[in-house]
C-alpha cells in the first residue's frame, strides 16, 4: 500500500467513524517540558505533518487519538484522567453504573423529534449522577439563552500530532524539534508579570478529518505539502487547506506555504513520543483523586468498586516494581523507618534557586539534614514519581517539584508543613525536610 492509499484508507474510516458516531453506535480505537503549537481563532497556521494516520500507526510519534476528560477530584480540583479504550476499563464501568438510563421514546424535543435518556438515579440519588455527568456544576447560560453543561467525566476525544509550524520554522530549525500541535494554549500572568502556558494538547476529531479529507483531495500524503489550518468562531469549527488552494487563501497567510516533500533534515528532526505522554490514567491516581466518592458510590448503589479498585492498585504497584527491578538487592532498601520522634535538623545554608534532579536529590536532601530523605526517596520510587527541587535560602522557599503520571502537581496543590513550612502534596503524610507527621 502506497502513502497515497493509506490517506486514502485512513479517511473512509474516519467516515465510517463519523456515521457510527451519527448512529449512536460509536466505539472508540485501540513531564519533561513539550514544545506545543495552539491553534488559534481566526488565523490560519500553516503545519507540516509527519507519520501514518491514527488508524494505522506503527511508531510512538505517530498521530494518536486520546480519550481525556476533565474531572474534579475528591479535593475539589481538577485533574486530567485519561481514559483507557476497553471498555471494561474500571472507570468506565463506574461511570456507566452511574449514568445507567432508560430510554422515553414518546417524549417530544423542542425541536420536535422524540426521545430522551431518563436516568436511573435522577431521582433518587441526584448528587452523584451530577457529580459524575457535570463535575457538580451549573450550567453556563448564553446570552442567547442557551445552556453550555460541563461534560463531567464524559471523555472527549483528540488526535495528538507531531508537527512543523511554518509560522515558527525557525524554532525548528534551531532546536531542531518538532513540535506537538494544541488546540489551544492558554496563558495566565502572575503578580510579577511571569506567563505561564497551559496547552491542550492534540486537536478535535473533527479538525483532524479536515485534515485528512485536504490530503485526500491531492492524491498524496501529509509529508508532501503544507497545510493551512484556522480555527472558527462557528460551526463548522475549523477549516483545513492544502497547498493548492493557497491561492484561495493566500491573503489570509503570514508566510507562504509549501508543495515541496520534506527534506532529509527535516525528517531527522526529534519528534515527540507520544505514547509516553498519553498513558492511561493509573490507579494510584484514579484512587488518590477519586476513592472517597468511589467509597460513597459502594455505599449508596451496594456495589464494590472499592475493594477492586485497592486491588488494582497493588498490582500495578507490584508490577511496577517488577517492571524496574534492576536486580541490585544494595538500591533494595527493606530498613523499616524509625520510630517517629523530633529531631534537630542540621541545615546548612543551600545555593539559592539550584535545581536538582532527581539522581542527585536525595543526597542533597541528605547532605542539608533533611530528616526523613531516606523515606522519600523510596516512596517515590515505590510510587514511580519524578522529584527535581528548586533549593532556596529556606524551606519555606523551596520548591518541590512532582511528576505523576507524566503530569506535574500544581504548586496551588502543595500544602506547607505546619513546622518548617516546606509545601508539599498530599500523597505523603510526612515532611521530609522536618521529618513532621500529618495526621489525615
Amino acid at each position: 500500500m502506497d502513502r497515497a492509499e493509506m490517506f486514502k484508507k485512513a479517511k473512509e474510516a474516519a467516515d465510517a467513524e463519523a456515521e457510527n458516531r451519527r448512529n449512536g453506535n460509536f466505539t472508540p480505537h485501540e513531564y519533561e517540558k513539550i514544545p506545543f503549537e495552539g491553534l488559534e481563532t481566526n488565523k490560519l497556521k500553516v503545519f507540516r505533518f509527519v507519520g501514518n494516520p491514527y488508524t494505522v500507526r506503527d511508531e510512538n510519534w505517530h498521530p494518536k487519538m486520546v480519550l481525556s476528560s476533565k474531572i474534579v477530584g475528591d479535593n475539589k480540583k481538577q485533574f486530567v484522567c485519561r481514559w483507557s479504550e476497553d471498555r471494561d476499563w474500571f472507570l468506565w464501568r463506574v461511570y456507566n453504573k452511574i449514568t445507567a438510563y432508560d430510554w422515553d421514546e414518546n417524549f417530544v424535543n423542542p425541536d420536535g423529534s422524540k426521545g430522551r435518556k431518563v436516568y436511573k438515579l435522577a431521582k433518587t440519588n441526584p448528587e452523584i449522577l451530577d457529580r459524575v455527568l457535570h463535575n457538580n456544576k451549573k450550567a453556563y447560560v448564553m446570552p442567547d439563552g442557551r445552556k453550555i453543561e460541563d461534560s463531567g467525566w464524559k471523555p472527549s476525544r483528540s488526535v495528538y500530532m507531531n508537527c512543523i509550524c511554518k509560522d515558527d520554522y525557525d524554532w525548528h530549525k534551531e532546536n531542531k524539534s518538532y513540535k506537538l500541535i494544541a488546540k489551544k494554549i492558554g496563558t495566565s500572568e502572575d503578580a510579577e508579570g511571569n506567563v505561564s502556558e497551559f496547552p491542550e494538547p492534540g486537536i478535535p476529531v473533527s479538525c483532524y478529518e479536515y485534515i485528512i479529507k485536504a490530503v485526500v483531495e491531492e492524491n498524496g500524503a501529509w509529508e508532501d505539502f503544507d497545510i493551512a489550518i484556522k480555527k472558527e468562531e462557528k460551526e463548522p469549527w475549523y477549516s483545513a487547506y492544502s497547498f493548492m488552494d493557497e491561492r484561495k487563501i493566500k491573503d489570509q497567510l503570514s508566510v507562504p506555504m509549501n508543495g515541496d516533500p520534506m527534506t532529509e533534515e527535516e525528517l531527522s528532526w526529534d519528534k515527540i513520543d507520544i505514547d509516553k505522554i498519553t498513558q492511561v490514567t493509573s490507579y494510584r491516581k484514579i484512587h488518590n483523586r477519586l476513592g472517597k466518592f468511589i467509597k460513597q458510590v459502594d455505599e449508596i448503589l451496594n456495589t464494590d468498586f472499592t475493594s477492586e479498585l485497592e486491588k488494582l492498585v497493588a498490582e500495578e504497584k507490584a508490577k511496577w516494581k517488577e517492571d524496574h527491578k534492576d536486580g541490585s538487592d544494595e538500591n533494595e532498601k527493606t530498613e523499616e523507618p524509625k520510630a517517629e520522634e523530633k529531631k534537630t535538623r542540621l541545615r546548612k545554608p543551600a545555593e539559592s534557586n539550584e535545581s536538582s534532579s532527581s539522581e542527585n536529590v536525595y543526597d542533597k536532601m541528605r547532605k542539608l539534614g533533611w530528616v526523613k530523605a531516606d523515606q522519600l526517596e523510596k516512596d517515590m520510587k515505590d510510587m514511580g514519581v519524578e522529584l527535581t527541587v528548586d533549593f532556596g535560602e529556606s524551606e519555606k522557599t523551596t520548591k518541590l517539584h512532582f511528576v505523576c503520571d507524566g503530569e506535574e502537581i500544581s504548586q496551588d496543590d502543595l500544602i506547607p508543613c505546619c513546622d518548617c513550612y516546606l509545601p508539599g502534596p498530599e500523597i505523603i503524610d510526612y515532611c521530609p525536610a522536618c521529618g513532621a507527621v500529618f495526621k489525615s
